[in-house]
């Protein structure tokens, strides 16, 4: 949690004023006078403009003031705090410097800014009165919402509210708040008795106000409702002795216009102001007309900042600031006044907080609270706990596999851009159903050809002419199908592939359309022709005089991999067709497990999915030699007429021996299921009754906005 360096700047008038910070005190005199403060006001359009005036007459450059300040600054950096700013102005100052907007006072380096709404500020106004703060709150913090939303508020010039709307994301933000703060709302009507008639039941920490206030006529007013849901105003005066025998209030948030606005020349007029006099020690109020949605995004980012650190002014601060980012030409993140008489800011504490102990009796030692699961530690890694006793019974999703395989077709489908085919030894190659074919320049004029477009064409490369099929990288998601014809015939098939394809050609090539004459070529450097699929397909027919002893490529990466094909017989009587593996031979290695599991022909896998690289692909007069490593699943071996062999291993084998798999999965089980329960009940030790010095108050949570 936040450290804080405590510091306060006094004006009991306005000829002195004092800045203190952690015992030391710096005196001077203000630069501000009546003349002064009218140039501010000019300002308030310019919110950064006027804070820096209003700075500079509060805190003149060179004087003790702003160096005691600036002192207090660099030592909160130094020792990794932030800087607690309470502002206290004496009563008996003009009521033209309690109306000024202090909120907007700056510091006009930049790495501060604005006090009320920096990061590394908690900025309140406090106020030294008298009356008591009460006792500290010694359980989770109560919150009483009131929305108001009076049928007839048109006929005051007032937007209607959507009581149902403002609940909603009221419930949405106590949902997240529910580790730290019980939430009750107040049912409709919101009259003044039944407010009142719940505070006096007692139990009630914090109070949330969402609804429409006003500032005219020398007075201020919230607009509750009457017992028929009308519009019924409460002044500032019974609004303030709605709140006479309600100690254990710690805190009020009025979202309403106006509501921390003074009403006439007592400092202490206005709705917050008439509060704090009364003596509660919190009072957060809205100084000019906001929107509906300011004050729902002021509110939700005010208590959840509050909820994490336990700091008003702190949770203020960082709330001004998120109004600041979301519009930051505007003056609305100034709005919210706080005024306080907590020194530390803090609504509530903890035994650990404090090192203090709380009241006996005040809390029950031992209650379901089903909340708490909302929050996932750390409940969550129990559940998870759980889910792997029962993961442990079935089989591996997945696992590491190496294949080594003779197969007679090979289709896969490219995981990444991958090098497919490098380069052929190659006596014959021939090509069909091609969209287009750009010659090299060297070949003679395209017209020759029917227009420079051919169906197809055939290459005769003699003796060691060398043939390289697609140097570049093929995309992401292209198929790519190799099957073995017989003989020395394959098949070579890019699909889902629409950039073009390069074949390069080198030595004494005989160039053939399928429909034309021939041409006979010399090439003593590598020529290409540029192939454009048709439909995103390319077929070759390839047909070898003798192979290559180095393999078409060094890795392909795949996501997708099928070594079944169905073929299709038909005879004058019948036709036939099923489906038949591909395997000739070979053999499939498990990483976790160590185990081989030789295949024969007649063989075949299957796999729900596969994901990894053909590390080596080789061309035989028998078939394809087949590399790959990865990730499979649900591998079984298959063959005809036996029911598939399941090739995955179990969980827990990966491991944990066999013999210990049970106990494991026992003491596990056990210890997640403890863990779950505990999560749902609240324990409190029994505290010693000891007396609390009333200096520090402490306080709930709410939420709700306008």
């Amino acid at each position: 949690m936040t450290d804080y360096l405590d510091s306060e700047l006094y004006l009991p008038s306005l000829d002195r004023a004092c800045f203190t910070w952690e015992g030391r005190s710096y005196e001077g005199q203000p630069a501000l006078d009546y003349e002064r403060a009218l140039e501010i006001s000019v300002l308030e359009g310019e919110p950064e403009a006027y804070g820096c005036e209003l700075y500079d007459a509060v805190l003149p450059p060179e004087s003790d003031l702003r160096k005691g300040f600036l002192e207090a600054v660099f030592a909160a950096e130094l020792e990794k705090k932030s800087l607690r700013f309470r502002l206290r102005l004496s009563p008996d100052l003009p009521a033209w410097v309690h109306a000024l907007y202090w909120e907007l006072l700056t510091d006009p380096h930049p790495r501060r800014g604005a006090l009320a709404r920096s990061s590394t500020t908690a900025f309140s106004r406090y106020s030294s009165l008298p009356q008591a703060l009460g006792e500290p709150i010694a359980s989770r913090p109560r919150l009483l919402c009131l929305v108001s939303a009076p049928s007839d508020i048109a006929r005051f010039g007032m937007a209607e509210i959507d009581r149902s709307e403002v609940l909603g994301r009221f419930e949405t933000l106590s949902r997240e708040l529910a580790g730290e703060v019980e939430v009750e709302i107040l049912e409709p009507p919101a009259t003044l008795g039944r407010l009142r008639e719940r505070l006096m039941k007692g139990g009630v920490h914090l109070l949330h106000f969402f609804g429409h206030g006003d500032s005219r006529g020398g007075g201020s007013a919230l607009f509750l409702e009457d017992e028929q849901g009308r519009t019924k105003p409460v002044p500032e005066e019974m609004l303030a002795k709605l709140f006479l025998g309600a100690p254990e209030l710690r805190l009020v948030t009025l979202i309403a216009c106006h509501g921390g606005a003074p009403s006439s020349h007592d400092p202490f007029s206005g709705l917050a102001g008439r509060l704090v006099q009364q003596g509660l020690p919190a009072v957060l109020a809205m100084r000019r007309a906001v929107s509906f949605e300011t004050g729902h995004v002021f509110t939700g980012h005010f208590y959840r900042h509050l909820a994490r650190t336990r700091r008003f002014d702190a949770a203020v601060n960082e709330a001004r600031n998120q109004l600041y980012l979301g519009k930051p030409q505007g003056i609305d993140w100034s709005s919210p006044v706080l005024y306080s008489r907590l020194k530390d800011g803090r609504l509530w504490l903890t035994e650990e907080d404090s090192g203090a102990e709380f009241p006996e009796g005040s809390a029950p030692l031992l209650r379901l609270a089903p909340r708490r699961l909302r929050h996932p530690l750390p409940w969550v890694p129990a559940l998870l706990a759980l889910l792997f006793v029962v993961l442990g019974l079935l089989p591996a999703p997945e696992a590491e596999a190496r294949f080594d395989l003779w197969v007679s077709q090979l289709s896969f489908q490219l995981a990444r851009s991958a090098r497919v085919v490098e380069s052929l030894d190659l006596q014959q190659i021939a090509a069909t159903e091609l969209a287009a074919v750009r010659l090299p320049d060297v070949l003679p004029a395209p017209s020759r050809w029917g227009g420079g477009r051919m169906k197809g064409f055939l290459l005769n490369a003699q003796g060691h002419a060398q043939i390289t099929l697609n140097p570049q990288p093929l995309p992401a998601g292209a198929k790519l199908s190799l099957e073995h014809q017989g003989d020395n015939f394959y098949r070579l098939a890019i699909t889902q592939s629409w950039q073009e394809l390069k074949v390069t050609f080198q030595g004494d090539v005989l160039l053939k359309p399928l429909e034309g004459s021939s041409a006979h070529l010399r090439l003593e450097h590598p020529k290409s022709l540029e192939l454009y699929p048709r439909r995103g397909a390319v077929e070759l027919d390839l047909a070898f005089a003798k192979f290559a002893s180095d393999a078409l490529s060094r890795e392909i990466s795949v996501d997708r991999l099928s070594l079944r094909r169905i073929v299709e017989q038909h005879t004058p009587e019948t036709t036939m067709v099923k489906e038949e593996p591909t395997v000739l031979d070979g053999k499939v290695y498990l990483q976790e497990t160590g185990a081989s599991h030789p295949l024969k022909k007649g063989e075949g896998l299957r796999f729900a999915t596969i994901a990894g690289s053909l590390t080596d692909l080789r061309l035989d007069q028998d078939g394809i030699r087949l590399g790959f490593q990865g990730r499979v699943s649900k591998l079984e071996r298959v063959a005809e007429g036996l029911e598939p062999e399941d090739l995955m291993p179990s969980v827990l084998d990966l491991w944990i021996p066999e013999p210990a798999q049970l106990p494991v999965q026992g003491a596990t089980g056990a210890l997640a299921t403890v863990i779950l329960l505990l999560t749902m009940l609240e324990i409190r030790p029994r505290p010693r009754r000891t007396h609390r010095p009333p200096a520090v108050g402490t306080g709930p949570v709410a939420q709700i906005n306008q």
